[in-house]
């Protein structure tokens, strides 16, 4: 009868401790999903600061209302990706909205350098990243980051926003 008694006492101290390890792994699981979501946000500009938090950087460049936009294309861009399964290439048609006329010359100046990295960047993506809503949206985020960068801190206000005027993945 002890014996029996013992078999059972283990018997429910493992499925307690089973129990506790799932809910440790789903609870984990919880926070590293959070995290993702918020560094994808964050890489997308869409994180908002908490209202008892001061923001962590000025707000990104906007267009002033009342401004007309003003939009400078960009040759397109082919290259191939990084599908392991077969050959694939993108080719995305990029056109970046600007603060008008007198910031052209400023921006076309860095336009080799922005070539450059947009086919390095695009080179450096799948056909599965690129095929969603999200993945299109973070290209934008990423190609809008390096050429603010690139312009350096004086000049990256004059760049608004990133468009695509063509997107085929193939």
């Amino acid at each position: 009868m002890a014996s029996a008694l013992s078999a059972l006492s283990k018997r429910k101290t493992l499925i307690i401790i089973v129990v506790v390890v799932l809910i440790a792994l789903l609870v984990g699981g919880f926070f590293v999903v959070r995290m993702l979501q918020h560094q994808q946000a964050v890489a997308l500009g869409l994180d908002a600061a908490p209202a008892d938090e001061a923001p962590a950087k000025p707000a990104a460049p906007r267009r002033p209302a009342g401004q007309a936009p003003y939009f400078l294309p960009l040759d397109m861009f082919t290259a191939n990706l990084q599908d392991k399964d077969r050959e694939r290439f993108g080719q995305i048609g990029v056109t970046l909205e600007i603060a008008g006329k007198e910031a052209e010359p400023i921006v076309k100046s860095f336009i080799p350098i922005f070539r450059s990295r947009i086919l390095t960047l695009l080179s450096s993506k799948s056909s599965t990243e690129l095929l969603t809503l999200e993945g299109k949206n973070a290209l934008a985020g990423e190609i809008l980051t390096m050429t603010r960068a690139e312009v350096g801190r004086e000049n990256s206000g004059k760049i608004y926003a990133v468009l695509f005027s063509n997107f085929v993945v193939q």
